[in-house]
């Protein structure tokens, strides 16, 4: 479970979905555009939904404040180590505008963390197959820690997965 804040304007990357997950979103403030399988509302204060897993979504704050939401992942799996990941590449400055870091390095973390969240459209998920094992060969590495003294520390597949969840 995390909170979440986002301002406004901000997004998801992409349209997505977590195979083995369920997702569950609790308003808290603000106001969100959420699209479920092609199916587009807005979304208010107080307000819940639940996005079951395997299911396309996307969403964006569509508010002019900040938009305040709880996620709950069910089962957590390791989308904590997938959002720390994203998010301190974000940190880094190692994403483009839309939020996305480079090509290999998104491979990467997608083919680490399928179980948890898988971007959508046939081209990307086979750019994810290809790109994966080239990008881990030129040293991308799917967890990215912000809890290092060093900007930004760099695990391998394997340690994530012998850490408990």
């Amino acid at each position: 479970e995390i909170e979440m804040t986002v301002g406004p304007g901000g997004f998801v990357t992409a349209e997505h979905l977590h195979p083995d997950l369920e997702v569950r979103f609790q308003f808290l403030a603000g106001t969100i555009a959420l699209s479920i399988e092609d199916k587009s509302e807005i979304v208010g204060t107080g307000e819940k939904r639940t996005v079951p897993k395997n299911t396309r979504h996307v969403w964006k704050n569509a508010g002019e404040e900040e938009l305040k939401v709880i996620l709950q992942f069910r089962p957590a799996g390791k989308m904590e180590y997938f959002l720390e990941s994203w998010f301190a590449l974000a940190e880094a400055g190692k994403t483009d505008r839309q939020g996305m870091p480079n090509l290999f390095q998104a491979a990467v973390i997608f083919s680490a963390f399928r179980g948890d969240v898988k971007p959508q459209g046939l081209l990307i998920n086979i750019l994810v197959k290809l790109l994966a094992p080239l990008g881990r060969l030129m040293g991308y590495q799917a967890y990215v820690s912000f809890s290092q003294a060093a900007p930004v520390r760099l695990e391998t597949p394997s340690q994530i997965l012998d850490k408990s969840i």
